[in-house]
This record gives structure tokens, sequence and C-alpha cells, in this order.
């Protein structure tokens, strides 16, 4: 699958993440999500969306991509409970975030769903409540404030086009 098959008009049946030993199960009522595997979303009339950190060497890419291979070590875990208003929710807008460079790659999607409720998924991990960089780690919020906010330094050499939560037309 690829960005543009990931079309309106469908709706999320399921979310689930993929983390580590380490990583711990979200709060209901956190902000944001650390995830260290993969976001996946079930759709109605859709392939399984499977969002995940590139897996090629840092220094060539640093982004999100879809689809990905599972790995052994992750566990998969259903956390509808953190999204209910989601889940039966109609998508009809996504949105990308790219860095320039140095290598354009896709780092944060806002999804747009019907009542303008929010899934941002962006490259990166929490850490004392606040977002940053990492090529590792995925943030997961629905936060507007949060994802507009987050807009990773360019220290490293990676600018970025707009924050997590894209343009205003995003």
């Amino acid at each position: 699958m690829t960005w543009e098959e990931l079309v309106p008009g469908h709706c999320l049946t399921r979310i689930t993440y993929d983390l580590f030993d380490w990583d711990d199960v979200p709060a209901t009522a956190a902000i944001m999500d650390n995830v260290g595997g993969a976001v996946s979303l079930e759709w109605e009339g859709l392939p399984l969306t499977r969002i995940t950190w590139s897996h090629s060497p840092w220094w060539e890419a640093q982004g999100l991509e879809l689809g990905g291979v599972v790995n052994e070590l992750a566990r998969t875990v259903d956390v509808g409970f953190r999204w209910p208003s989601l889940i039966g929710a109609r998508l009809e807008r996504v949105g990308l975030s790219w860095t320039l460079s140095p290598t354009p790659q896709v780092w944060a999607v806002n999804l747009r769903f019907s009542q303008d409720r929010r899934l941002i998924v962006a490259l990166g991990e929490v850490t004392d409540r606040v977002p940053a960089l990492s090529a590792d780690n995925l943030v997961v919020t629905g936060c507007e404030s949060i994802a507009r906010s987050y807009w990773p330094s360019n220290d490293d050499g990676h600018v970025t086009e707009s924050s997590a939560w894209g343009t205003d037309e995003d």
C-alpha cells in the first residue's frame, strides 16, 4: 500500500500498536503514546494499513513507511480503548508532513476523520511528556496543539516542511 492508496471514505474498524517488552501499554487518559513498533489500522473495504518507522539505515532516510515486516519481538495490543471516537469513524482526509533534507520522506501523517476527529502518527518518541525526533519510534496523538508544536529541530540536518499537524489545508 502507498500513501496515495490510503483513500478517504472508509470507516476505521480497529487500531493496534506493535509494542516491545520495554514499551508500556498506553494509559486511557494519555495525550500521547510512545509506540516502538508500528500502528496498524483496519478499515471497512481497505487492506490493513501498517505505519512504521523506516527500516533504512538512518543515514539514508528517516521517515514513516507503510507496510514493513512484523518484528517477531513485538506484541500486538488492541488500543481501541484509547481511540473510541475513531472506531467506526469515516476517513475524510490524509495529510502528510515531509522532511526536505537530506532525503524527502514522510515523517508525520495526520488522518482526519468525520466530525473533525484526528489521529496523528509521527516519527519520534515522548520524553518527559514532550515529543522529540527519534528514528526508531512513533508518537501517536489526537491533540492539535501537541501536533502543531511538534516541529523537529534541524540540528541533525533534517529540515521539515511543516509540523506534525501538517499544513492548514490538511
